[in-house]
């Protein structure tokens, strides 16, 4: 399944988007840290019409994202979307002080998805484990590991997480990343991201839904 990040700067931007994307993708991620705008926060109840399973994303900068206020406001926010939303998973990073009030708050109404992103290398598969461990521990029903894949054995290191379990969805970055990306659903993966065509890239060698579509039309004949 693929799942497709919404952005926009107002409201009517994100239910725009939304809806293009709700043609190619199987699951939508609502990016609510790119909005500037809060006026009319209550219209996105609308997303719930579309009919695709949402994600709830408020993403930290600290982990590429674009919220710029302080925690509690971050907070604040993940909780009166998730109200309005009604969101199937709520995403939520690994590292943060925030995750255990997330799982407290909204744990049992969606699913916690636990991220981690590292834009700069792919830890050691040491590292990745403890993490996965954390996310687990903290109440996560699922484990996001977004790494720069650059080298073969990155590469390695990601697909090795497979054997940690089902609940861990591991997304590779960069060109590598690309090609691992659009093979990993054939292993087991139930997810994985891609663009709009024309659209925002939310990382580095993240391909549009059409290619990879694409892609997976071709690799199914063979």
């Amino acid at each position: 399944m693929i799942c497709i990040p919404v952005a926009g700067r107002d409201v009517r931007e994100v239910i725009l988007k939304a809806e293009r994307a709700s043609e190619l993708g199987d699951l939508l991620e609502i990016r609510a840290d790119f909005l500037r705008d809060l006026r009319g926060l209550e219209d996105l109840y609308s997303l719930r019409e579309i009919g695709k399973p949402l994600i709830l994303t408020v993403r930290s900068r600290y982990e590429g994202g674009m919220f710029e206020g302080g925690e509690e406001e971050r907070i604040d926010l993940i909780l009166e979307l998730n109200e309005i939303l009604r969101p199937d998973y709520v995403d939520v990073e690994v590292m943060s002080n925030i995750a255990p009030r997330v799982v407290e708050e909204v744990g049992g109404a969606a699913k916690i998805l636990m991220s981690y992103h590292d834009f700069n290398r792919t830890p050691e598969r040491e590292e990745l484990e403890e993490i996965v461990r954390r996310a687990r521990s903290t109440g996560g029903d699922f484990v996001k590991i977004a790494t720069l894949v650059e080298r073969r054995e990155d590469a390695i290191t990601i697909v090795n997480l497979l054997e940690k379990g089902s609940d861990v969805i591991p997304v590779p970055m960069g060109r590598l990343g690309c090609v691992l990306r659009s093979i990993l659903p054939f292993l087991g993966v139930p997810f994985t991201y891609a663009s709009l065509e024309g659209g925002e890239k939310f990382a580095p060698g993240q391909p549009s839904a059409e290619v990879l579509r694409e892609i997976w039309s071709l690799l199914k004949r063979c």
